[in-house]
């Protein structure tokens, strides 16, 4: 798990406008440190082979909600939303989950402890008990360069800046 830092963008603003490429690879370094990954995404991280973290990165999961969106904006009315348990929902993902090799009781027991409007941060282990994420290094660790959308190590990169 990582941040983008896109090459020639502040550090203030790591993935800045004018660097993003439309329809193509923008190149740039990913940083462990301060990385987040929330809501759906912990889903996507546990479909990885290898699922590693920075101590001081941060992942928060939810309780799965439901409700009507609205056409306009395409977000959820707020007024509206229930966080009724789903059991076929709860099912697939629930077998999805295992099939990757993560603990689907706990990472239900974990979205159980966050408020109905909010995140429960998941403490590195836990995430290493659930499988959520499989490796834990340290927040100087770099886990490597993303160039033209291939990931690269870090000695394979000539003029590191």
């Amino acid at each position: 798990m990582g941040r983008t830092q896109l090459n020639g963008c502040p550090m203030l603003d790591p993935r800045c406008t004018e660097k993003v490429i439309s329809d193509g690879w923008s190149e740039g370094e990913v940083h462990a440190g301060g990385a987040y990954c929330f809501s759906a995404c912990p889903f996507v991280l546990a479909g990885g082979q290898t699922r590693a973290a920075a101590t001081n990165a941060y992942v928060g999961v939810h309780q799965l909600t439901n409700g009507p969106g609205h056409r306009a904006t395409g977000r959820r009315r707020l007024d509206v939303i229930s966080t009724k348990i789903d059991p076929k929902l709860n099912k697939k993902l629930a077998i999805y989950l295992d099939e990757m090799g993560v603990n689907s009781s706990d990472v239900f027991a974990m979205m159980g402890l966050a408020t109905p409007n909010g995140i429960y941060y998941v403490k590195s282990a836990e995430a290493l008990k659930s499988h959520v994420i499989t490796r834990v290094f340290s927040s100087s660790d770099e886990p490597g360069y993303v160039i033209r959308g291939s990931a690269v190590k870090t000695s394979d990169v000539p003029n590191r800046l």
